[in-house]
């Protein structure tokens, strides 16, 4: 993974891969204890070799550390 993470968001893909997101690189839950947003979103592919197994595949500019959630509609969009 390029960064740590807390708080983070999975959700799985149509796929088989999994969509991770959200959270930060240090801290636990609540107001003002998170820091280091996370701020790429991630996709995980378990059938990769070990090592590959993560690509990053978007950015944001809004930190979501904390009340953030992401889930797979039945269309499978997140």
């Amino acid at each position: 993974m390029p960064s740590r993470r807390v708080m983070s968001c999975m959700a799985p893909l149509p796929d088989g891969t999994y969509l991770i997101n959200n959270g930060a690189q240090q801290g636990v839950a609540g107001f003002g204890l998170a820091e280091f947003p996370n701020l790429n979103a991630l996709i995980y592919d378990p059938e990769k070799r070990v090592g590959a197994r993560i690509t990053v595949v978007a950015n944001t500019t809004i930190a979501r550390l904390y009340h953030s959630e992401s889930i797979t509609l039945l269309d499978g969009r997140v």
